[in-house]
């Protein structure tokens, strides 16, 4: 600031230009991480679909939901959330089951690949045998966005 004379009056005696560690730190920049092959979206409507439930909530909406759960589709990048009063086995696959017959009324496609986080709510037998039944593969990731 006396420098460029922005205060007036301002007189500092004796003090040198000392190198300050955390300003050198909070000014560098580090380089963008490489991308070592760009990620290829599926060609076709349901070949991969990510979903996840996400919940409790602190406020519930109208219809006293706490949980909802999401479906996007990766070619469309299309979403359909559901609310859900519940985060139970049982809840999550009738979701799935809504979602798939939604899937194969619209987009006319069979889903090939369910990608989610490895949650509790997706580990069972009844969802296993369901997605065996339809020929789904099922994956498991851990970083997610909506």
């Amino acid at each position: 600031m006396v420098a460029i004379e922005m205060v007036d009056g301002l007189i500092l005696e004796g003090k040198e230009k000392e190198f300050c560690v955390g300003y050198a730190y909070g000014n560098n920049h580090r380089k963008q991480f490489p991308w070592n092959e760009p990620r290829k979206r599926s060609q076709l409507s349901g070949d991969l679909v990510h979903t996840n439930l996400c919940g409790p909530m602190q406020q519930t909406n109208e219809g006293g939901a706490h949980y909802f759960v999401w479906f996007k589709n990766d070619a469309i990048r299309f979403k359909v959330i559901e609310c859900i009063k519940s985060n139970t086995r049982d809840v999550v696959l009738a979701c799935l089951k809504r979602f798939m017959a939604r899937l194969k009324h619209k987009m006319r496609n069979m889903l090939k690949i369910l990608r989610n986080d490895r949650g509790s709510e997706f580990i069972s037998v009844e969802l296993k045998n369901y997605l065996e039944q339809l020929e789904v593969k099922q994956e498991f990731t851990t970083n997610y966005t909506l």
